[in-house]
Order: C-alpha cells, then sequence, then structure tokens
C-alpha cells in the first residue's frame, strides 16, 4: 500500500493556479497579497490537509499538540458572534500549523468562583488562548498554571501579560472623523466603557476626535448598551438626540438602529450610525452600516504564531502587539451640508 503523500505549498498552488510564494505569504501571515487570495489559500490548505510544519529551531515540540481555547459565554450569545468567527479562524491557522484547539466556554459561575477550567485541570493542553475579557482575579489563576498563555482582543496594565489587540484607539479615532467631515457636530457614543478595554479605548479614541474638532461631549449622548450581565440589549435613547453615534460594535449599533426605528426615527436621515467589526450585523442592518473591519485573520495568525513562539521558546514574553483595523464605507451616515 503506498505511502500517504504530504501536502505541500506547491500543492497548494497549482490547485489554486498560484505561485508557491503567495501561499508561503498566506500561510506565515506576511504582507503582499489580498485579504481575499488569503482566505481562500487557508480554506484550500486546511481542506486539502496540509500541515505547515515549522523548522526545529523555530518549533522544537512534538506534532500535535493541543491549544486550549477559553472564551466567557457571555461573548457567545449569539450564533453569530463576533468571537465565534475569531474561534474559527484560530482552529483553522492551528490546523495548518499542526495543532488542535479544544474550546471551553467559562460560566460566570466559574469565573466568579474562580475554578480552573478543565482544559488546564486536566493537563489536555500545552498552551492557551483567551478570548475576551475576564476578571483580573480569573486572569491570576489561569497566569500561576504556568502554561504558555496569549491573550486576545483586550490587555491589561501589567505587561506581564501578552496581548494581541485590534488598534481601536485609532480605528474609532477615525471612524469618528468620518462623521465630523460628513458635517456631524453632535456625535454621541454607544456601549459600556467599563466592561471591556477594547470598547474603553474605541471611546477615547471617539473622546479624541471630538477634543480636537472642539465639539461638545455630553453625558445623556453616551449611552450604555449590555446588561451588567455583559447581554447586549437595546440602549434607552435620550430625549434629545445627536445626529450621529458611534457604536462600539456593529450588533450594538443594529440594535439601536432597530430601536430608533421603533419610535419612528429614520436612519441615517435623522440619526446617523456607524460600528465596529464589520460582522455579519453591518450587513442585516437597514441601511447598512458604515464600520471599522477588524482584521481577523491577522488576529488569529499573530495569536497562534506568538503562542507557539512562547511554547517553543520556554514561554519567552511576546509583548503586546496591535492590529490595524480599515474603514468600510456603506449606507448608515448621512452627509450634512
Amino acid at each position: 500500500m503506498a505511502a500517504h503523500k504530504s501536502i505541500t505549498m506547491s500543492d497548494i498552488a497549482n490547485r489554486l493556479n498560484i505561485s508557491t510564494v503567495s501561499v508561503s505569504k498566506a500561510l506565515k501571515n506576511k504582507e503582499g497579497i489580498s485579504d481575499a487570495l488569503r482566505e481562500k489559500i487557508l480554506d484550500t490548505a486546511e481542506e486539502m490537509g496540509y500541515r505547515y510544519h515549522l523548522p526545529k529551531k523555530e518549533l522544537s515540540v512534538p506534532d500535535g499538540k493541543n491549544i486550549g481555547i477559553l472564551v466567557s459565554e457571555r461573548y457567545l450569545q449569539s450564533k453569530q458572534a463576533f468571537y465565534w468567527e475569531i474561534c474559527h479562524q484560530i482552529n483553522k491557522v492551528l490546523n495548518v500549523n499542526n495543532y488542535f484547539g479544544i474550546i471551553e466556554t467559562i460560566s460566570t459561575g466559574v469565573e466568579t468562583e474562580l475554578e480552573i477550567p478543565q482544559v488546564i485541570g486536566t493537563n489536555k493542553v500545552d498552551g492557551i488562548i483567551v478570548l475576551g475579557q475576564i476578571s483580573p482575579a480569573y486572569l491570576t489563576l489561569l497566569s500561576d498554571s504556568a502554561l504558555p498563555i496569549v491573550y486576545t482582543d483586550f490587555y491589561l496594565d501589567d505587561m506581564e501579560y501578552d496581548t494581541i489587540t485590534t488598534d481601536n484607539f485609532y480605528s474609532a479615532y477615525l471612524i469618528t472623523n468620518y462623521l465630523i467631515k460628513n458635517g456631524h457636530q453632535q456625535i454621541g457614543f454607544l456601549g459600556d466603557i467599563h466592561a471591556t478595554s477594547s470598547i474603553l479605548d474605541r471611546y477615547l479614541g471617539y473622546s479624541k476626535a471630538l477634543v480636537e474638532h472642539r465639539l461638545p461631549m455630553r453625558q445623556e449622548w453616551l449611552l450604555n448598551d449590555r446588561s451588567s450581565e455583559g447581554i447586549l440589549a437595546a440602549p434607552q435613547l435620550p430625549s434629545q438626540l445627536p445626529t450621529a453615534f458611534v457604536c462600539n460594535c456593529d450588533q450594538a449599533a443594529y440594535l439601536l438602529c432597530e430601536k430608533l426605528k421603533s419610535e419612528s426615527f429614520k436612519v441615517p436621515e435623522e440619526v446617523s450610525l456607524v460600528g465596529f467589526d464589520n460582522n455579519v450585523f453591518a450587513e442585516i442592518c437597514a441601511p447598512k452600516l458604515t464600520t471599522v473591519a477588524v482584521d481577523i485573520r491577522s488576529l488569529a495568525s499573530s495569536t497562534v504564531s506568538s503562542l507557539i513562539t512562547k511554547i517553543s521558546k520556554n514561554n519567552i514574553s511576546v509583548r503586546r502587539k496591535v492590529i490595524p483595523g480599515k474603514l468600510v464605507i456603506r449606507d448608515s451616515v448621512r452627509a450634512i451640508v
């Protein structure tokens, strides 16, 4: 019986009728190819069963290792949740690097009672990826495990934690300036700024744009978008609305849009909205949302490569890495003449 032939970069290149160099750039998360081509290459690599083996000098761990992916259940309430897509992309990158991801959701009770995750307690994994902000006490519990850990989509003020984040501050600054360039001078913000570091950074980017243009920041235009348990919900509208809102995420923007329409306000004719993430809610919203596209593929690739580096180099610190966002213009902003 013939031995099973390992899939190579050349095999993937031949399947897609592209160069091996392009395949290499996609698998190593390097620049020089489009996002669409990178996604197509990763999908094809996964479909063909490709396993990317780093040179021994770069990676000195055996094949077939397991990685725990921990995410709070409050971030997975919707089947279209942003973190489901990150999990999918991380697993895709893990697979082509010959790793297997084990997803474990952390309930509010487990987090509050400081219970050890099963993937750690049963010694099933060689490293941990934490998606989304979790309490400092629980993060201390995780760090006590001495496993290599990378934190994704949030950061803390302690530099001992290695984190991969979107450039939330600058991206929110850009999209707020987009509203200002379209004539908006009364701009609110939707999001619980105490919920996560990401939301706070987006608020600070929004605030910087307003301060630079000497525009008012009114407390009644700072709306909360979630319950104390972190569940997203339509906000209460202020008695006097601004002409636009910067929303901390697309799902919150979608809920605000539905709330406005239910109270007979027209979007964007009376109130313009911008979101953040560029996920399914930006597309199903009517009108479709102008938003910031989070580069989930780069977020996932940087997370995995950073964790593999920590595993292979005795838990060396990789510090904080920031992934740029990209403005996506759609239909939810009215230009004020």
